[in-house]
């Protein structure tokens, strides 16, 4: 029996693509694009803004999301396919799977999330938030990246390092080592070693903070 809207706006709450949360950034609703599953992300007014800035925010935002949606996808990233841009609203596809973030990750899926954040920075994309609650594993353990809407595109071994660091502090255990071992066989040179010293910077804040 074919779903309703409704019911793909209950089954992407559900799987945690994205949660529909007071002051969050944006809501995901459920929806059919030319008979495929969909989901439409709309970024909503912010009342404590200024109604201009507000919409230049928004309007930016919904833009630079959808385009690195569509410069991941052409580089081989699989990631949610863009249908439709608006001004506050993306419509893309629907990833079928798991959150990485509720199951353990084996060593394939570890090495192709190293992989795959490598080939985002090749094309100077920052994910933003690149943790297994971003990561999608479906059939035959294929993994994809979702929620692109913290990203942008820089250059830097910095921001590079950033998201390396962010999924190393967000895996269990020496995952997070050989995350980070994956990604140097894949990645930039002097990315792993830029991390490493982001790495000391937060450990030296949080020793100050104690």
């Amino acid at each position: 029996m074919e779903k309703s809207e409704g019911d793909f706006s209950r089954l992407a709450l559900e799987s945690k693509q994205m949660e529909e949360l007071r002051g969050a950034e944006a809501v995901l609703k459920g929806k059919k694009v030319d008979g495929e599953k969909a989901l439409c992300k709309i970024r909503g007014k912010k009342g404590y803004r200024n109604a201009l800035l507000d919409a230049k925010l928004r309007k930016g935002r919904t833009k630079r999301e959808a385009k690195l949606m569509q410069k991941a996808s052409e580089a081989g990233v699989p990631c949610p396919a863009v249908f439709g841009v608006r001004e506050f609203e993306i419509d893309f596809s629907f990833i079928e799977g798991r959150l990485a973030s509720e199951m353990r990750l084996d060593g394939n899926a570890l090495k192709e999330s190293a992989r795959l954040l490598s080939l985002l920075h090749s094309i100077n994309i920052i994910h933003g938030d690149y943790t297994p609650a971003n990561l999608i594993i479906g059939k035959g353990g294929r993994v994809s990246v979702i929620d692109f809407g913290l990203g942008f595109f820089s250059h830097k071994l910095e921001d590079k390092a950033v998201d390396v660091f962010t999924m190393k502090q967000a895996l269990e255990g020496g995952m997070g080592k050989k995350f980070v071992e994956e990604y140097e066989k894949f990645g930039e040179k002097g990315v792993v070693e830029r991390m490493r010293e982001v790495e000391s910077r937060a450990r030296y804040r949080e020793r100050k903070e104690k």
